[in-house]
């Protein structure tokens, strides 16, 4: 895209006549800001503008993955701290004003994931304790469970034993056995977090891809980033390794997971 362009589709992209051509706009957007041509606070403002005009769930879902990948993967902790009360109050009014179940369900996964502020927190943990409920929205043992570990993430003083009143709620017995493998990355103990890394080494606790890249994500996310910098190194070291053990796409997989939590200049040096 051209300035001018960029400038155009900056200001009206929700107002183009097709779906095809905004999903284009977006994607070139997108493109643009990751190419260091569009500023990701300047692209965040044009998402949080437009995200009332979706009237598509699949561009409403891309529209808010690009939210989601913009805050947690350009912003620092500064700027995330100082946005994300306004930020999470917008994505709330959406989920509550919206009729249609999908777009409710994709409004609440966003306000989920950026939910920061001490009021926003305590409002998830009611939703969680099912003490409070989101009027067309029925939230399912999957969802409950993916919301313990959010609040165990922001490192709430009772995480662990959020962690273990879920598990004993889950019903599925596969589900159940996720949570146990992937609950210590989420510990309030760095000990028991240190010891479930050392324990990835063993190719046998590999075995389980999809959880060991679900609890990779929680061990190295943003919000803990600083005290997971040590997995860095060792991380990279197992490449290798995985390259031989496990499926051919598991080590890009164990790679995304590792590092994209990570951006202080330190995790750089690396």
């Amino acid at each position: 895209l051209d300035e001018r362009s960029r400038s155009y589709l900056l200001q009206y992209v929700e107002k183009l006549p097709s779906s095809f051509s905004k999903l284009v706009a977006w994607q070139s957007l997108w493109e643009g800001m990751l190419r260091g041509n569009i500023a990701p606070m300047e692209l965040l403002t044009t998402i949080r503008r437009g995200l009332a005009a979706e009237d598509e769930q699949l561009g409403l879902s891309s529209r808010l993955g690009y939210l989601r990948g913009i805050y947690w993967g350009f912003l620092n902790a500064n700027q995330r701290k100082s946005l994300s009360q306004e930020l999470a109050g917008e994505l709330r009014q959406l989920m509550d004003s919206s009729k249609d179940r999908d777009k409710k369900k994709s409004f609440y996964d966003a306000f989920v994931s950026v939910s920061m502020h001490v009021n926003d927190v305590a409002l998830l943990l009611k939703i969680w304790e099912k003490k409070e409920s989101i009027e067309g929205l029925e939230l399912s043992e999957n969802d409950l469970t993916n919301l313990a570990y959010e609040l165990a993430l922001r490192g709430l003083g009772n995480s662990d034993e959020i962690l273990k009143q879920q598990m004993a709620r889950i019903e599925n017995p596969d589900r159940k056995k996720a949570m146990a493998f992937i609950s210590p990355a989420l510990s309030l103990n760095p000990t028991v977090r240190a010891d479930f890394f050392e324990s990835l080494k063993d190719p046998n606790n590999r075995q389980k891809e999809p959880w060991v890249n679900q609890a990779m994500g929680y061990l190295n996310h943003p919000l803990v980033a600083k005290e997971s910098e040590a997995y860095l190194r060792p991380g990279l070291e197992l490449v290798e390794e995985l390259q031989k053990t496990n499926g051919i796409f598991f080590p890009i997989s164990w790679t995304v997971s590792l590092l994209s939590g990570h951006s202080s200049p330190e995790a750089r040096e690396i």
